[in-house]
């Protein structure tokens, strides 16, 4: 999975890509994931998506994804509606329900500035959306977010994704 769009939860603003270096190398070499499939119920791998806190100081502007904590993580994608999909008979729905999935992501690779915020504390959860394009090419929307906001001063820093699937 490639996910180059992101639109993170930042006080009252939505800011796009996640760091000022927009170039396109680092882009998208930060925002891959390679997993497994499962029974076609469960996803799992590993992600180079970094976890970033903000930087929130008294009296001054936040800066955003000011501190970076981790450089990987791993994931888990569970599609919520697989045990009900058979008993619903409307095709649309249930086409929709097979897509929905729940996800949670725990970080490792402790970034290079020294920090004392455990793997713990900076799990992060969601849920997403796949649609098929054509054969083995997935439309990918999510959203996730720590589940711990003392991490980032009170936010929980939100994340929505939307990336493509590659099926091999």
């Amino acid at each position: 999975r490639l996910n180059p769009m992101s639109y993170e939860d930042a006080t009252n603003s939505v800011v796009f890509s996640r760091t000022e270096n927009n170039d396109l190398v680092y882009v998208l070499l930060n925002n891959i994931s390679i997993g497994y499939i499962l029974k076609d119920k469960i996803v799992f791998g590993v992600s180079t998506n970094n976890s970033e806190i903000d930087i929130r100081l008294d009296g001054t502007e936040p800066i955003i994804n000011g501190q970076h904590l981790f450089g990987r993580n791993f994931f888990i994608e569970y599609h919520l509606f697989s045990i009900i999909k058979a008993e619903i008979e409307n095709k649309n729905t249930k086409n929709l329900l097979d897509n929905a999935y729940a996800s949670i992501y725990l970080p490792f690779k402790k970034g290079d500035v020294e920090h004392d915020i455990s793997q713990k504390d900076a799990i992060k959860m969601g849920f997403g959306l796949r649609f098929k394009l054509i054969k083995s090419l997935n439309l990918d929307l999510s959203y996730n977010r720590y589940l711990n906001s003392d991490i980032n001063d009170g936010f929980y820093k939100g994340s929505l994704q939307l990336g493509v699937c590659f099926l091999l």
